[in-house]
């Protein structure tokens, strides 16, 4: 996400997801987006600095330019993206998929939150929402061609508006 500007000549300062990817740095475009559709911009320079990437983009030459970009998402498409291992998945691939809480209990996963010490799925419920941790001792299985997540240990799940 684009933090602020850097200097006075359209530099950004962009807050990256993972600051040991470099994927940012080595593409030729990225989309900027926020609330309406995405627009495709050329990188003129990229270069990371500890938890930040600096990046200076076509037609941003101004303070005020990159200002005006203050929390855009800066964004690659699908396929610059390595392919995840065994295992492993992207959490937007989770978005929308069915999650079996509990014996004749399902959900929705509808959005990933990032906390400092673990990612959480949150889940819309008939009763209500609750946080699912993504660790192995509440994640069975991940079945992305199914798009179907099983729950272990639900009994300890707190599902806000249930009786």
């Amino acid at each position: 996400m684009v933090a602020k500007p850097h200097g006075i000549r359209g530099a950004l300062r962009v807050a990256v997801y993972n600051p040991a990817s470099h994927l940012l740095a080595e593409q030729e475009e990225v989309w900027l987006a926020r609330g309406g559709p995405p627009r495709k911009v050329q990188i003129v320079s990229a270069q990371q600095q500890n938890n930040l990437l600096r990046l200076e983009i076509v037609g941003c030459s101004s303070r005020e330019d990159a200002d005006a970009l203050r929390g855009f998402e800066v964004c690659v498409p699908r396929s610059a993206l390595p392919e995840p291992k065994e295992g492993e998945y992207y959490h937007r691939d989770l978005l929308g998929m069915t999650v079996q809480l509990e014996p004749g209990l399902a959900g929705t996963v509808t959005d990933v939150l990032d906390y400092p010490s673990v990612s959480c799925l949150l889940v819309q419920c008939p009763d209500g929402v609750c946080e699912i941790p993504l660790l192995e001792d509440y994640i069975a299985d991940v079945d992305l061609v199914r798009r179907f997540i099983t729950v272990r240990n639900w009994d300890r799940l707190d599902i806000t508006g249930r009786e």
